[in-house]
């Protein structure tokens, strides 16, 4: 955008020989139309943006931000695109990954949408931080193209998700750029026997019944089971836990063992 000032003296008045040096600068008609920010919404998050910057020209004929240093008739008015930001995030749902099965990175793939219209942007790798946050933040998006907004959606991969499930096990549904991983862990199951060494109860003091207490690595589980002689002294405990996140150290098989007690475990 170009104006021409007209009729401009030449010479300073009372100033014989002695020539004007004309520069220019903005300055704003109304509050906040130039310079100064407003407030832009990014996929549901506010963004401020800056409107205008100002920029000059200097005797030598570089850009200077300075008005003080413009020797020129000219202004350069700027205005960046707005720029928007897109977290990433991973929710396992794999009890702590104690089977040990988790990938250590996730492919995300990045959708810009406009009327309706949806196009590939990238696939973000996605892992987890110093905090094990499974996070990736996406800046300098533009919020805007051809005069229209631009809306941003995340999704993984029909291919991806084939991978996740043949080679993790784990399954992927989508929450906004959330993504949730789910995983089932393993479980088996553990039989006891109580083993009598009675001489076959020569003295005929065995109880009717006793009772028996799961312990998952030295642990109580409160799992009781009873150990009578018509299931033979065989008791089996189902749909126990195979592993456990020991420390960090996923899949950890768990060790089980039984206590005799005399009477049932309440919780």
């Amino acid at each position: 955008m170009n104006y021409t000032f007209e009729n401009l003296p030449v010479y300073r008045e009372g100033e014989e020989g002695e020539e004007i040096l004309y520069t220019a600068s903005v300055e704003e008609a109304v509050k906040d139309s130039i310079y100064g920010t407003y407030i832009s919404m990014a996929n549901g998050q506010e963004e401020e943006v800056v409107r205008y910057t100002a920029s000059y020209m200097d005797a030598n004929g570089n850009t200077t931000a300075n008005l003080a240093d413009s020797a020129k008739a000219y202004v350069k008015l700027t205005h960046s695109t707005d720029q928007g930001t897109v977290y990433l995030y991973a929710s396992w749902h794999d009890d702590q990954n104690r089977d040990g099965k988790r990938p250590s990175s996730i492919q995300v793939d990045l959708y810009k949408q406009i009327d309706g219209v949806k196009t590939f942007v990238k696939t973000y790798t996605v892992t987890a931080g110093k905090d094990n946050s499974w996070t990736y933040k996406i800046t300098n998006l533009p919020l805007s193209e051809g005069g229209k907004q631009i809306t941003y959606l995340a999704d993984v991969s029909d291919d991806f998700r084939n991978n996740l499930k043949d080679t993790y096990g784990y399954t992927v549904s989508m929450e906004g750029s959330n993504v949730h991983l789910y995983y089932t862990p393993s479980v088996g199951y553990v039989t006891g026997h109580i083993n009598w060494n009675d001489n076959n109860n020569n003295d005929n003091i065995r109880p009717d019944k006793v009772v028996g207490e799961l312990y998952a690595n030295g642990k109580a589980t409160g799992q009781t089971l009873e150990f009578n002689k018509s299931n033979d002294w065989t008791q089996t405990w189902q749909d126990v836990a195979s592993y456990y996140n020991n420390k960090g150290a996923t899949g950890t098989p768990v060790v089980y063992t039984i206590k005799v007690t005399t009477r049932m475990v309440t919780k």
